[in-house]
């Protein structure tokens, strides 16, 4: 009779194992990118139509931006907008990208045309920002420069990929449902400055939405890598 239980136990267990989706498999798996080691590889397609694999970037830096999306079920967070205009418009008067080797990557947790829908609503989230900073003092504290760059669909500098299942974002430990007092899919919004040989040399985790390094933080922190 044991014996037969005991079969039994292992018949529920494997049944239930192979019942778990895959996104769930990912959580059990997570592999977060750590400071001085490897930066673990992925491949994901981009709204340039391209597919990006970060082991073929070996010989370039990487600055990698996991955004973290929305602010709940019904609006975006606007300051992801910001730090993408932001980067772009100092790349545009200070070109870091090739004075640094450097390749900047945006990833967001979505589908394609969720991601998509990101981009277009970049005129309307950064006159929000200029509203927030016209209106109250501790915003122009937050955000001291006002971006003028407004990048759309077609004119975006930098790849964005759409990590459409949240596989690389569930497997590096940044995808949760619930962050900063609101539920909605999102990520943990996160930066990475990589090497030229795949090896992470920065990783700053936000702690707040608010809690972003600049543009022009990450380009001198890039700098003294480059040292």
């Amino acid at each position: 009779m044991n014996r037969i239980r005991i079969a039994m136990v292992g018949l529920v267990l494997t049944c239930g194992l192979a019942a778990v989706p895959a996104t769930f498999a990912q959580v059990l798996r997570v592999r977060p990118g750590l400071i001085e080691r490897a930066m673990p590889d992925f491949s994901l397609p981009g709204l340039d139509g391209k597919t990006v694999t970060l082991s073929q970037l070996k010989g370039k830096n990487v600055l990698l931006i996991f955004p973290r999306g929305r602010y709940n079920d019904y609006e975006w967070c606007q300051l992801c907008h910001y730090q993408y205009a932001e980067l772009a418009e100092l790349d545009a008067a200070q070109p870091f990208r090739t004075k640094h080797n450097v390749e900047v990557l945006f990833v967001l947790p979505y589908a394609k045309d969720v991601v998509e829908t990101w981009v277009t609503m970049f005129p309307q989230a950064m006159a929000e920002v200029d509203k927030w900073r016209e209106e109250s003092p501790a915003q122009r504290e937050r955000l001291p420069k006002k971006v003028a760059f407004r990048p759309g669909p077609g004119a975006t500098p930098f790849p964005i990929l759409y990590d459409a299942d949240q596989a690389v974002s569930r497997r590096l430990g940044l995808f949760s449902r619930t962050w900063d007092g609101t539920t909605t899919d999102q990520n943990v919004p996160t930066v990475f400055l990589i090497d030229k040989a795949g090896v992470i040399r920065f990783k700053y985790t936000c702690q707040s939405t608010y809690d972003r390094p600049s543009a022009g933080y990450l380009v001198k922190v890039l700098a003294r890598m480059m040292e």
